[in-house]
């Protein structure tokens, strides 16, 4: 395993020559390209299938140009098939650019702190209607076979496609065609694209997708059923570039099951739960000339198996026909479990239209509780929603917090090495689960690099339990690691909680927590000990969680979960 800087290696880092002739050298099963500060025109990146585990690094203001295709587009920037391929840490600079397609289809990819700067155009930009093809797409990820995964994190795609309301645009942000593996997408930016900007609805593996942003684009996150989103928010305020039909779709979640398994073993829309958990929306027209018709928060017109809304708030407010949350007629095959559990939504929309909208009765109805007012009384088309919700009360307002932090400068890529702390807390090894708790002094973000084989879900103290907060806690599992950054600040010993067996470390190394309170006996032979917020009586006991008194309450909490 072999590692070459790209610029000793005789590349340039001016953008003014290829580095073609020399990365294509270098590529090679096991070994990972350094790009150290400085700007690299690549026409072309091909990692073959017997290419295996090789990684791109980039560092802070390593900038990668792409061919500019102009009116031949459709061709392919990156065509990487080698299992385990990594990039990390690139700004790529697209400006007046018509960039080819980044097509990622093997086996353990990871692409993180990736950010496009610049308007992704194609050659049809302005030419609507034109056509949708796979080719129009910017990233194209695949992950092809079952027990396998995918990770998309900290990525900003957040300069869009085309930043002009009155020309069409006929690329997309993300295009998910098939694949049996898992993908995850975690922590990314998109704004501003005039086609579908994650358009996943067809793999049989599943897509989750995690504490991310959409802006003001078309389509936000369209997928089928095998799908989980969860801390995402998606505002659409103001006008997007039109689609390749001229139209400008601009809804929040789409799930679209209208395509049947039998298109191949790689392919399924329907099968399995389309959950949206914790997620915030503000759909607000903007009444212009022409105005801005935003459709439904979270809906479709062709159901999956199993759909669920939980914990959700929704600021709704339409010229379009759509309701708030829009469940429509089944095309192939009827939904067969519903849910709308601690659900929000202001509705000021225009009559006629409804708070949540179900056209396709499911075969069995999941928890439906919640939270409609606003001005529009026209709650549901559904009785049993209508019985199981508080009509006409005041719903939370959806939180606007960005679930990361802002895009980059120019040409940069998110998060740097030096902005951050990476925490490992792992449970490998042991029979038994194994809480913990801590704090730092800069915002505590999940992540899947590095070995955290699950992305932790709700992570913080409060009703900010997911968004920007600096006080985490969590449980691992046996024999599972969970992994954060630390963003611009850094992780307090003094607050470290524990009971069980998993260790932390912080950068790699093991913190100084301060000498704990050990128990010894008359030879001063240790029998127990006081750590980590647990006591161990004897060296190879159980650890039992220490508790505290609230004083208020008199309530008796374990000091692990005290904040």
């Amino acid at each position: 395993m072999a590692q070459y800087n790209i610029v000793d290696q005789g590349a340039d880092n001016t953008g003014s020559n290829p580095i073609d002739p020399t990365l294509d050298d270098l590529v090679g099963s096991g070994d990972t390209v350094y790009f150290p500060e400085g700007q690299y025109l690549l026409n072309s990146l091909v990692v073959g299938s017997g290419v295996t585990n090789f990684t791109l690094k980039g560092s802070p203001n390593a900038t990668l140009i792409p061919q500019d295709y102009g009116s031949n587009a459709t061709n392919l920037w990156w065509d990487v098939t080698g299992d385990g391929f990594v990039a990390d840490q690139f700004g790529i600079d697209v400006h007046g650019r018509n960039p080819g397609t980044m097509f990622v289809g093997c086996n353990d990819f990871e692409l993180t702190r990736l950010a496009t700067h610049g308007e992704v155009h194609c050659e049809t930009d302005g030419q609507a209607p034109g056509d949708s093809t796979p080719s129009r797409t910017w990233l194209r990820p695949e992950v092809p076979d079952s027990g396998h995964s995918g990770l998309i994190e900290d990525c900003y795609f957040h300069d869009g496609s085309n930043q002009s309301v009155s020309q069409g645009s006929n690329r997309r942000a993300i295009l998910v065609e098939k694949g049996s593996g898992d993908l995850t997408i975690n922590r990314c930016w998109f704004e501003r694209w005039g086609e579908n900007t994650i358009y996943a609805k067809n793999p049989r593996g599943k897509v989750t997708v995690l504490n991310s942003f959409v802006k003001n684009s078309q389509n936000g996150i369209r997928t089928g059923g095998n799908t989980e989103i969860h801390n995402t928010l998606v505002i659409q305020n103001e006008r997007c570039p039109p689609n390749w039909a001229d139209s400008q779709l601009q809804r929040g979640i789409q799930y679209e099951a209208d395509e049947a398994s039998s298109n191949g073993p790689d392919y399924d829309t329907y099968s399995g739960t389309h959950s949206v958990t914790e997620c915030d929306f503000v759909i607000d027209a903007v009444p212009d000339n022409p105005p801005q018709y935003p459709g439904a928060a979270i809906g479709g017109s062709a159901v999956p198996e199993r759909a669920e809304v939980i914990n959700c708030r929704i600021y709704y407010r339409s010229n379009r026909s759509d309701g708030a949350i829009y469940n429509g007629d089944s095309t192939d095959q009827p939904a067969r479990y519903w849910a709308f559990d601690d659900v929000h939504i202001t509705h000021n929309g225009v009559s006629g239209q409804y708070h949540i909208e179900v056209n396709a009765t499911p075969d069995n109805w999941g928890a439906v509780n919640g939270v409609l007012g606003g001005s529009d009384s026209n709650y549901s088309n559904s009785a049993h929603v209508r019985n199981n919700m508080i009509l006409g009360g005041s719903p939370d307002p959806p939180n606007t917090t960005r679930p990361m932090p802002d895009p980059p400068a120019d040409s940069n890529p998110p998060m740097t090495d030096a902005d951050i702390q990476f925490i490992k807390i792992d449970n490998s090894g042991n029979s038994t689960g194994s809480g913990y708790s801590f704090s730092a002094t800069g915002t505590i973000h999940p992540t899947a690099r590095k070995g955290a084989n699950y992305l932790m879900r709700n992570w913080g103290f409060g009703d900010d339990a997911s968004r920007r907060t600096k006080k985490c806690r969590g449980h691992t599992s046996p024999n599972e690691i969970h992994c954060y950054y630390v963003y611009n600040g850094a992780f307090d010993p003094e607050s470290w909680s524990q009971t069980g067996d998993a260790t932390i470390s912080v950068d790699e190394s093991t913190p100084e927590f301060g000498p704990s309170l050990n128990l010894v006996d008359a030879s001063g032979t240790v029998v127990g000990a006081f750590a980590d917020g647990s006591i161990k009586l004897g060296p190879d006991a159980t650890p039992i969680p220490l508790k505290i008194q609230n004083e208020e309450t008199g309530e008796w909490v374990p000091l692990v979960d005290a904040n």
